[in-house]
């Protein structure tokens, strides 16, 4: 039981009554007996509407959708185990359907897509249910009016968290698959949404393919993302065997996650299309720099491969209401020098359980930008919303050929007062110079933080860092004092990897400008 001093996350319970473990087992036909009793088991053992599993309609959605996927393979391979409780699983699916038409989330962004999709998915795979074409009416209409809401002009998501853009990405592809193979036309919108959000996360990937990490990410997944940092490779390989892309299976392959996504789309969506993305020619997106305004991200790379430089700066709106999943990190850079991660984000170590934990790693002060009085730029209401959150304003890059440049800017109040923090990043090969101006009234305690991956050894002089492992240095000037602290990350929802961060300090005195300039040597 959780309590005051005994925190724990229900999503470790959840986790298993997915069934994403389903996608693997039933591709074994010896395996099927097994299947059978984990459904078999799960049912005796969770009445209908009563217990943890029953707590929200994603949880029934996910777990639906595995059940159907199972159902889909055992069925016709002819699985006897599964084939002689068929009619028990097929009571607990309608079941499962109506629990998710009556409670599903009537307004929200990723729980009401993944409501919806399981709703659709249910309506179309069992046609004979006397509900089905009732939910594929609410399914395929509510995945159809949320897309002008939830996905933004540019492709990003309105949640502002780019794991879970992922997330309804794939949850919008199944359910245009399942849509377009019994022939409802409105399969096609849903694919091209689909495609939409990917391209968006195709511009923004880490050199080593995967979606590129800010806001928070619980590591949601629609059936065949089980491999954590192969979900986005994953996601794109199956969208370039529907649309051809060869940007996509490029991008895919960076990865490393070529293996798995062909067995997933030959699970998916059959042999022929595992023969025709094969022949599919890959080749590299057309652009190393991208502007995406509305998701307020700002991207370079030298290339489109393994060792690349990489950066990303972020400067958007992400309002209380919408951003959820957004963490106070407007003006943060994320960067990766030769494909390795350097400056990285803090991640998402927790949901329900310690809520300072939580707090403290969606603030201001645990990503790459400036705290002033140690204020965040937002201000929490729940451990799933903001009271405030202030907006980043004025991204813009220079369209220079031997150089990147990128500059926003975010005004929110300080004790009332009024304070603008303008952000300038450079890159000229082989240098990275960040530069930060505020106007604040007043005396003024700044903090810059920045988190680097792994815990290096540090060198710190008057002027300069010296970074003992990683070989580079970071100059600078307006920062009156540098310290180095121990820290971790969780790139992967609740499993913490070492860290280290520099805090740079000053005190300003209405206007301030410091310099940091990382670069191969002083």
């Amino acid at each position: 039981m959780r309590g005051p001093d005994r925190p724990g996350d229900v999503k470790h319970v959840w986790e298993p009554s997915r069934f994403y473990h389903f996608f693997d087992l039933c591709a074994h036909p010896e395996a099927g007996d097994v299947a059978a009793r984990h459904v078999s088991s799960w049912i005796d053992q969770n009445r209908w509407g009563m217990g943890v599993h029953w707590d929200n309609a994603l949880e029934a959605a996910l777990r639906a959708i595995s059940w159907i996927a199972a159902d889909c393979r055992l069925s016709h391979i002819g699985c006897r185990a599964w084939i002689d409780q068929r009619r028990r699983f097929l009571c607990a699916l309608r079941w499962h359907g109506r629990f998710i038409e009556s409670t599903m989330a009537r307004k929200g962004y990723n729980h009401l897509i993944g409501d919806a999709a399981g709703l659709a998915v249910l309506g179309l795979s069992y046609p004979a249910f006397p509900e089905s074409s009732r939910w594929v009416e609410i399914g395929i209409g509510t995945l159809t009016d949320e897309i002008p809401r939830q996905v933004l002009d540019d492709g990003g998501h309105v949640e502002r968290a780019s794991a879970y853009a992922r997330f309804v990405a794939d949850l919008y592809f199944l359910a245009g698959h399942v849509a377009r193979e019994v022939g409802d036309d409105r399969g096609d919108i849903l694919l091209q949404t689909s495609e939409r959000l990917l391209t968006a996360l195709m511009q923004q990937a880490t050199p080593q393919g995967d979606v590129p990490g800010y806001g928070d990410d619980d590591g949601a997944m629609v059936l065949w993302t089980c491999e954590p940092h192969h979900r986005l490779g994953v996601s794109l390989a199956l969208c370039a065997a529907v649309t051809g892309r060869g940007d996509f299976k490029h991008v895919s392959s960076l990865s490393g996650s070529m293996p798995r996504s062909r067995e997933v789309i030959a699970a998916v969506l059959g042999t022929q299309a595992l023969a025709e993305f094969d022949g599919l020619r890959a080749h590299p997106p057309a652009d190393t720099r991208v502007v995406l305004p509305d998701a307020g991200v700002a991207v370079h790379r030298s290339s489109w491969d393994h060792d690349t430089f990489w950066i990303l700066f972020k400067c958007g709106e992400a309002k209380a209401g919408t951003g959820a999943h957004a963490h106070a990190d407007n003006l943060q850079i994320l960067w990766r020098r030769s494909g390795w991660p350097r400056l990285i984000d803090p991640g998402t170590p927790t949901y329900n359980g310690d809520q300072a934990l939580r707090e403290s790693s969606v603030s201001t002060g645990a990503h790459n930008t400036v705290c002033v009085e140690g204020q965040s730029q937002g201000q929490r209401k729940t451990r799933f919303s903001w009271k405030t959150l202030y907006r980043g304003e004025g991204l813009q890059v220079e369209p220079a050929t031997c150089h990147w440049t990128a500059r926003g800017e975010i005004r929110y109040p300080v004790a009332d007062t009024p304070v603008t923090h303008t952000r300038r990043v450079d890159w000229r090969c082989p240098s990275l110079t960040v530069t930060d101006t505020l106007a604040c009234p007043g005396e003024h305690l700044l903090t810059l933080s920045l988190l680097f991956e792994g815990q290096p050894g540090w060198r710190i002089h008057d002027d300069f860092v010296q970074c003992l492992d990683y070989d580079f240095v970071i100059s600078f000037t307006g920062w009156s004092s540098v310290a180095s602290e121990p820290a971790t990350s969780s790139p992967v929802y609740g499993a913490d990897i070492e860290a280290s961060r520099l805090v740079f300090s000053a005190t300003a005195n209405d206007v301030f400008e410091g310099l940091i300039v990382c670069s191969d040597r002083r």
